[in-house]
């Protein structure tokens, strides 16, 4: 078979969400298929094969289109360019003349994109947050997501991808997208989580690094609307734990609609904001943490919340969207828009540490369910089904 993939979702030097969804998959599918072909598809009029991880498997290659990427867009938004064709073009005149058809184009994620009907779509959707909570959406975002048509690309793709349950009930109900067209592939962690063993120098030099106290809760994510930090403070501040000698730490790069944020961690006593963090730092970070709070009002998978099960930190997340589907009974859940609700979990899970190796130990039992080698297992199942 010969397969495309959109890795348009890894271009971006600070690689979060998507992106590492994009790398931990396609990293397990290369690793155990070496019959299938696949060509990886970017277009960009820069060179940023720096941002491409090493593969270095003879079945995948590396297709770099250069057209200016609104024309592109535009181009595929009115249909007059469908990239499937593009992408072959350019095998045929850098690769193989051999190749005459692709089996299927794989979009990791959402993005301006059009393809022939002779060729089939394997379509992901993360979540529907644009759908359903767009007040958090800023309105070029807004905008944005309009021009992509989500709801048609779902319609005319033959297999859609989603990380959970509850977003695949999420698009029956609101689009009427038939549940046998999707299929549910949870992702797995990074390869820095699975290989991580403590070690104090490395411990030392993250807690120097990014000024870390030696007692703290972390929130990590990208500093939006959606993903409830304001409240989040207010109830760090409310919780009485920051007399206790705890900081609140936020991590993660900045997102749209963030000055309120910035601003409430200005103004508040004990909260310190570190920005982003890089991949390898990220287990010591959250096993150095007492507690992992994210308190999101929405989201397609969570997961953080995954990263911080397998490194063994205490959990505190929202009972909304498919947060209870991932952590189970195995993190403390609270109602993202009580304040007083995620006050009282701090206080309870600082101050109970029974609790915090109860969940500790039902933490990692819900890590073990989830690998990118099950994703990848998934994913091949999807192209070996048609």
């Amino acid at each position: 078979m010969h397969i495309a993939i959109d890795i348009r979702p890894l271009m971006h030097k600070e690689r979060t969400g998507v992106g590492m969804y994009t790398h931990g998959l396609l990293d397990a599918v290369f690793q155990v298929d070496t019959d299938t072909t696949y060509y990886l598809f970017y277009n960009s009029y820069a060179d940023l094969s720096a941002h491409i991880p090493v593969w270095s498997q003879k079945n995948v290659h590396i297709i770099h289109t250069r057209w200016p990427n609104k024309l592109l867009h535009i181009l595929v938004l009115l249909k007059c360019m469908a990239l499937d064709k593009l992408v072959l073009r350019y095998i045929h005149k850098h690769i193989s003349d051999k190749v005459d058809h692709l089996d299927y184009f794989f979009s990791p994620n959402i993005h301006f994109t059009h393809i022939s009907k002779k060729t089939k779509h394997i379509l992901t959707m993360h979540d529907l947050t644009f759908a359903l909570v767009s007040y958090t959406y800023s309105w070029r975002r807004r905008l944005w997501h309009w021009f992509l048509r989500p709801k048609q690309q779902c319609a005319q793709a033959q297999s859609i991808v989603v990380p959970s349950d509850h977003t695949a009930q999420d698009l029956v109900a609101l689009w009427g997208v038939p549940r046998e067209k999707i299929t549910v592939l949870s992702p797995g962690v990074g390869a820095e989580f699975l290989a991580h063993i403590s070690d104090p120098l490395q411990d030392a030099a993250v807690r120097k690094q990014y000024a870390l106290p030696n007692k703290y809760v972390l929130f990590l994510g990208t500093l939006e609307p959606r993903k409830n930090v304001c409240s989040l403070i207010e109830a760090f501040c409310r919780s009485g734990i920051r007399d206790m000698g705890y900081t609140l730490i936020i991590a993660g790069p900045r997102g749209w609609k963030d000055t309120p944020i910035l601003h409430a961690i200005e103004r508040s006593r004990g909260v310190a904001y570190i920005g982003y963090v890089a991949p390898e730092d990220k287990p010591i970070l959250y096993r150095l943490a007492t507690l992992f709070v994210y308190p999101s009002w929405y989201e397609g998978f969570g997961l953080p919340v995954l990263e911080a099960f397998t490194v063994g930190t205490p959990v505190i997340t929202s009972n909304r969207s498919s947060l209870p589907e991932v952590a189970g009974d195995a993190a403390y859940l609270v109602h993202p828009e009580n304040i007083s609700d995620i006050a009282e979990g701090l206080r309870r899970l600082v101050q109970g540490t029974a609790v915090q190796h109860i969940l500790q130990r039902k933490g990692y039992t819900v890590a073990k369910k989830f690998s990118w080698r099950k994703s990848a297992d998934t994913f091949l199942a999807i192209l070996r089904a048609a």
